[in-house]
């Protein structure tokens, strides 16, 4: 399926960078909109208009924000086994971006 490792590692590090700028956008997103405001109410208001309508709860968006970040990781890992030094230095950035954005998301539903 694959020609070569490299190719594999570039189509999981692709694939990995997708799946972490999900949740990473919803999370900028938050911080601008949470700028904006005063009080928690209008935030939380204007947070859900732009989120699509399957996100609406807290809830299920937690979720798939979490899904996101682990398939990511597990992509970034894939990656580093197949990849050049440059490429797993990429991998590995990645990862610990991608773990810290899952703690973070894991301690924000507490």
């Amino acid at each position: 399926m694959f020609k070569s490792s490299s190719q594999r590692s570039t189509l999981s590090a692709t694939g990995g960078i997708f799946f972490l700028a999900i949740p990473l956008f919803y999370q900028i997103e938050w911080i601008y909109i949470f700028g904006l405001f005063d009080n928690q109410a209008d935030r939380v208001k204007r947070y859900t208009q732009i989120l699509p309508s399957f996100l609406k709860d807290p809830g299920n968006a937690s979720w798939l924000f979490v899904a996101s970040c682990v398939i990511a990781m597990i992509l970034f890992s894939v990656c580093l086994k197949h990849s050049r030094k440059t490429m797993k230095f990429l991998c590995i950035a990645m990862l610990v971006l991608a773990g810290l954005l899952f703690l973070l998301l894991l301690f924000s539903m507490m």
